[in-house]
């Protein structure tokens, strides 16, 4: 009765034909274990592949085909292989981990499964010799299958090795030895959408647990804030401040005179000044008197008064008491209502000297600057 499966990949491609199931959802997704879960070895990683999908999809089939072959190789290092493990989760027998605890981090395929509990994992026409050997694995005329349907092709509920909280299967795990060693994947996957209609996605050169710049977190989980595939902080582009941030998006945020350099650079370089030390350029900083000198920078110099201490030059303010645009009888109206003294805890329009006393001083204020604001 499986007689069909002889054929796999063959059966892949003729399957891609026949539906229109779309895959541009489906991803890898790696989770790394941890470090140095094998003693004895020198240096490793345990990492885990998902394919993240939709909950309501499927995983049928991890294959390798003459189109895109399934390839797994270690740059820099190999596969440990415990010699009581094999090459696909089938082989991984919990019972034995108690004795032998570094088997539970053997490097294998599976489809959904981590042990041989439960596990209905077949697999053909793949030749794993070298990759039993902790070689590189090469295939392109066999697959691993699970029978649908079946609880090991429905997809979980996982956290990434970034943190984020994902749906799917996982297909692998790897122990990578040697320092600095690094995982490569390339495969075919096949599967059914929530219409049954079969989907299919190639992998080509997938790398996982690259750290470029040496800061514990994988690279994938780097910022990269241009999307160009390198993390920022390995990629060698301009980086004036140091920030770790390349310059081309420090800019997106921070330059306000439009000058392409971030303005803590300008400020650094001297092609922009910065009196009042607040870590924009003059030029950027509220001018309201449009003397070209910032507020700031009038008001500390003398050159503008700013009788009640808020930052702007008086000459720029207007004391609308009421704040309708004129000032009027209302307004005087208003600051006799509010005669007396005006603690500074309390909104005191009134005061506009800002002495937290509402007086003659403030009264001759609004006189000499009655009409329109």
């Amino acid at each position: 009765m499986h007689l069909r499966f002889l054929s796999l990949p063959a059966l892949l491609a003729a399957s891609l034909a026949a539906h229109a199931g779309s895959a541009d959802d489906v991803q890898l997704t790696i989770q790394m274990i941890g470090e140095e879960l094998v003693s004895g070895v020198g240096p490793n990683r345990t990492f885990r592949v998902w394919v993240e999908m939709p909950s309501d999809w499927s995983l049928d089939a991890v294959a390798g085909n003459s189109t895109m072959a399934l390839k797994l190789t270690v740059t820099d290092g190999s596969f440990f292989q415990h010699p009581w493990g094999g090459p696909t989760s089938t082989s991984i027998n919990p019972a034995f981990f108690a004795m032998e605890p570094e088997l539970e981090w053997d490097s294998f395929l599976t489809i959904g499964a981590l042990t041989n509990v439960d596990n209905d994992v077949n697999s053909i026409g793949f030749d794993f010799e070298d990759f039993e050997a902790g070689l590189s694995m090469y295939d392109n005329d066999g697959g691993l299958f699970v029978l649908p349907p079946g609880p090991q092709n429905v997809p979980v509920s996982f956290e990434d090795d970034c943190g984020t909280s994902r749906t799917g299967i996982v297909i692998g795990q790897f122990t990578v030895l040697g320092a600095g060693s690094a995982l490569n994947v390339s495969m075919l996957l096949q599967g059914k959408d929530e219409f049954s209609d079969v989907w299919q996605k190639a992998f080509d050169a997938y790398e996982v647990g690259e750290d470029c710049d040496d800061n514990g977190i994988l690279d994938y989980c780097d910022p990269d804030c241009n999307a160009n595939g390198l993390v920022d902080a390995c990629e060698g582009a301009e980086d004036c401040n140091a920030n770790g941030i390349p310059d081309e998006c420090d800019v997106a945020d921070s330059d306000c005179n439009g000058n392409g350099v971030p303005d803590t650079c300008d400020v650094a370089a001297g092609t922009s000044l910065d009196e009042n030390l607040d870590g924009n350029p003059d030029e950027c900083d509220p001018d309201c008197n449009g003397n070209g000198v910032s507020d700031l920078v009038d008001i500390d110099a003398g050159t503008s008064d700013d009788s009640n201490g808020n930052g702007v030059p008086d000459e720029c303010e207007c004391d609308d008491i009421i704040e309708d645009g004129v000032i009027d009888i209302f307004d005087l109206l208003q600051l006799l209502t509010d005669w007396g003294v005006c603690p500074g805890a309390v909104d005191c329009p009134s005061d506009l000297n800002g002495d937290s006393d509402v007086d003659l001083i403030d009264l001759l204020i609004l006189v000499e600057v009655f009409g329109a604001c």
